[in-house]
């Protein structure tokens, strides 16, 4: 005769088996557990996601919150950047692009890269080109729909602009506030997509003197933002016995 009790989470399909004990004829042994499966991110967006001055942006941060809470990660993307001592800088930022232009970018990584979760962050450079803005919301949701028609299994959580410290913050406050509606909208038919108002957590003083890219402090914040959102979306766990 034989019973075991196992604790694990499941994280969006991944599991991680964290105890496991089981009783054959009166000796008790640990079983053992396997390792749990590495969590796959993909950062796509522009130069918030790529960073500025070679500094990784939110990611070298991000990367230590999820190690230091546990988790097996690996970042993906086709580009690497990152101060010297970042694990691991893979990403798919890049600097100046609008939303249009990363369309071309989902399809390439798409067919190369397989994300649990892919960190979305772009429209600011919509923003400052003033580039059709009043549609910039809806060709996002598009660019949503595009990733999720290549990699339906992903989870893409998609952030709202941090602000900026000039005069298109109002432009920032706009967009977001159409894109919030936007998403909320989505997210009634679409199970794999998540919101992070990554805006209100930063204020002016987070901002770089080029009043747009985060200075450290800030994107320490949008770190804590992205992980956050990624601790609520993977916080499941479920106890059984046999």
């Amino acid at each position: 005769m034989s019973d075991s009790i196992v604790m694990f989470k499941t994280f969006i399909g991944l599991t991680v088996f964290t105890l496991g004990l089981s009783c054959h004829s009166g000796t008790r042994h640990l079983a053992q557990a396997p390792q749990p499966r590495t969590l796959k991110i993909l950062a796509l967006g522009d130069s918030l996601t790529a960073g500025v001055a070679n500094n990784g942006g939110y990611r070298p941060h991000l990367y230590i919150l999820l190690k230091n809470a546990g988790f097996s990660v690996d970042f993906l993307g086709s580009n690497q950047q990152g101060p010297p001592d970042m694990p691991d800088p893979d990403h798919e930022g890049y600097g100046g692009y609008r939303i249009d232009q990363l369309g071309p970018v989902v399809e390439k990584s798409l067919g190369t890269f397989k994300p649990d979760l892919i960190l979305l962050g772009a429209g600011g450079n919509d923003i400052a080109q003033n580039f059709k803005l009043d549609s910039a919301h809806q060709r996002l949701v598009s660019l949503i729909r595009k990733i999720h028609k290549l990699s339906p299994q992903a989870i893409v959580i998609v952030q709202s602009r941090p602000p900026r410290a000039d005069h298109l913050n109002a432009k920032v406050i706009e967009f977001n506030s159409k894109l919030q509606k936007e998403i909320t909208r989505e997210m009634k038919h679409n199970k794999q997509l998540y919101f992070q108002d990554n805006f209100k957590l930063l204020t002016a003083e987070d901002i770089g003197p080029d009043g747009f890219h985060p200075n450290d402090r800030g994107n320490q914040k949008l770190a804590e933002g992205w992980f956050n959102a990624i601790q609520r979306i993977l916080r499941t766990s479920i106890e059984f016995s046999n």
